[in-house]
């Protein structure tokens, strides 16, 4: 094999080859070029090419230079068995296909053999670096195979690292890209990678921690996009698309850092964002979440596991429906224990976002009531009969604030006892904030069905509150106080519904003046009716 590549006719360039005889150059590009042709292909995408295309690398890999190998254009090569790519030695190129449809395994292996190879040591421990290049499409059994596109995968330490790979093409396979063993500093620059059960996969395996790079690559029309299981190492996405997948990320240890990302889909399940293991990591700065569902039957944006963190930071986030399955639960950003980090990142109004932030967190003190004293700050701020003097409730007033329970559920209960026209209101909600916060809140309320009264109308009104001090009474003065439009619920006797006023960021982001944004409650027009509340939650972007 050696004797016939040496007899053969060379495509590299004479002053090349001269460079490369007088020991000049050590790298691959300096070495020969050879087309898989030349070793015995046929490339009519019928008979099997893998055995030349093999040789043809070995070849190459033999010699001190190394060399290219030639993909002819506009040319199949039908492979039956798996190829490996000695990357210290060997660059790919051309621009043609590499059939692996009809057979399952691991398709490319990028391996290397530089270091621990006498009179062949490189001057820097990542070894002679090969490239792949050109117009190259790797097509395989299918995205519910066990099939590997690329398999980044070397038995040598930091030899199959600091790879360039451009304008590659990886579709049809249970796993599109697969960063192994020694992997890591390497580069894709304008790749695609579709129709796979996973796009890129990023295992714990031998010396793989550091990083690898996305930049201008595409990877649509998959199962996963992404899924991350290396703690010591990350993956860097910029300016990439991750387009129609059901899933986008799924990190159970390490990082993920996409940059100037759009995230586009139809067929999101819920969650799409899964950031589970303990120290894992993901970020999204700048970028679009664009969801294209007419319908979308999910709640939550993201998975956040103990000791995990998701930021998205300045994002576009939008068309997402506020519908729910539960109609008195609200949509959420994240569920879970894990810590989710929300800056500069808006939608087009807050009614095509979910309307919390986190499932689970609030920052109110005890949303549910289940304090032994009460820890929220709840105040009646109207009532027809008597002047207010107390917080809760007093001898002969029409409003009464108490806990308790109604059919079995924990709450605070607003008793009215006079009828419509009669003054009732309270603030249900108290949150401290600062100039520039932005704030999503609401509450689950339904009537006591052992008093529903004539009539179950409430008024919700989010507003803007300064507040100095307390009186004599203990409650709040409030120097100033400017509501942002009412919401009129007609609240049910058989269960819950939630109350979740919303309007555009503008209006929901406090003004400098403010101290607190409070949820004011108006019973005005109900008609002697005892009304639970519980579920409050108040989230500050």
């Amino acid at each position: 094999m050696l004797g016939a590549l040496a007899t053969m006719p060379l495509t590299g360039s004479s002053d090349a080859a001269a460079r490369t005889s007088a020991g000049q150059s050590n790298t691959p590009s300096a070495g020969v070029t050879v087309t898989p042709e030349q070793f015995g292909a046929v490339g009519d995408g019928v008979v099997d090419d893998a055995p030349a295309l093999q040789r043809a690398m070995d070849a190459l890999a033999a010699r001190p230079q190394g060399g290219t190998l030639l993909l002819q254009a506009r040319t199949a090569y039908r492979c039956n068995s798996g190829l490996s790519l000695d990357t210290s030695y060997v660059s790919l190129t051309g621009t043609a296909l590499l059939d692996f449809s009809g057979w399952q395994g691991r398709y490319l292996r990028v391996t290397a053999s530089s270091l621990g190879v006498p009179g062949r040591q490189p001057d820097n421990n990542y070894g002679r670096k090969g490239m792949i290049s050109g117009a190259i499409r790797i097509k395989g059994a299918g995205q519910d195979t066990s099939s590997i596109g690329v398999d980044f995968d070397s038995p040598n330490i930091a030899t199959s690292a600091q790879m360039l790979v451009e304008n590659l093409s990886v579709f049809g396979c249970g796993i599109g890209v697969r960063f192994g063993s020694h992997a890591y500093n390497n580069l894709f620059l304008r790749c695609e990678v579709f129709n796979c059960g996973i796009c890129v996969d990023y295992p714990t395996a031998d010396d793989n921690g550091e990083r690898n790079t996305l930049i201008g690559c595409t990877l649509y029309n998959s199962r996963v996009a992404v899924r991350m299981a290396n703690s010591s190492a990350s993956l860097q996405l910029q300016g990439c698309s991750l387009d129609y997948t059901t899933i986008l990320y799924d990190v159970t240890a390490g990082s993920v850092l996409a940059t100037s990302c759009h995230h586009e889909s139809g067929r999101w399940e819920d969650g799409p964002i899964r950031c589970t293991g303990d120290g894992s990591f993901v970020r999204l700065d700048g970028g679009w979440l664009l969801n294209q569902a007419k319908t979308w039957g999910a709640n939550t944006l993201a998975d956040v596991g103990q000791g995990a963190s998701v930021h998205l930071l300045d994002m576009l986030v939008h068309n997402f429906p506020s519908a729910t399955r539960d109609p008195s639960r609200p949509p959420c950003w994240a569920r879970g224990p894990g810590a989710l980090l929300v800056r500069g990142t808006q939608g087009f109004d807050f009614g095509d976002l979910p309307n919390r932030l986190q499932e689970g967190r609030t920052l109110l003190s005890d949303p549910d009531f289940h304090a032994a004293e009460w820890q929220d700050t709840i105040w009646r701020t109207d009532d027809t009969l008597l002047p207010i003097v107390d917080r809760y409730a007093q001898t002969g007033a029409n409003l009464k604030l108490a806990k308790g329970r109604v059919a079995g559920e924990r709450g605070l209960i607003a008793a009215k006892a006079y009828g419509t026209t009669s003054a009732a209101a309270f603030v249900l909600i108290a949150l401290p904030v600062r100039d520039g916060d932005t704030v999503l809140s609401g509450f689950r309320v339904r009537r006591d069905p052992a008093r529903p009264g004539a009539d179950g109308t409430l008024f919700a009104s989010p507003g803007w509150a300064r507040i100095d001090g307390q009186d004599a009474y203990r409650m709040p003065v409030t120097v100033r106080l400017e509501t942002v439009g009412t919401l009129t619920v007609k609240v049910p006797t058989d269960r819950f519904v939630l109350v979740s006023p919303t309007s555009s960021r503008t209006q929901r982001t406090a003004p400098p003046w403010a101290t607190h944004f409070c949820m004011l409650v108006n019973l005005a027009q109900a008609h002697q009716a005892s009304f639970l509340f519980n579920g409050l939650w108040a989230d500050v972007i």
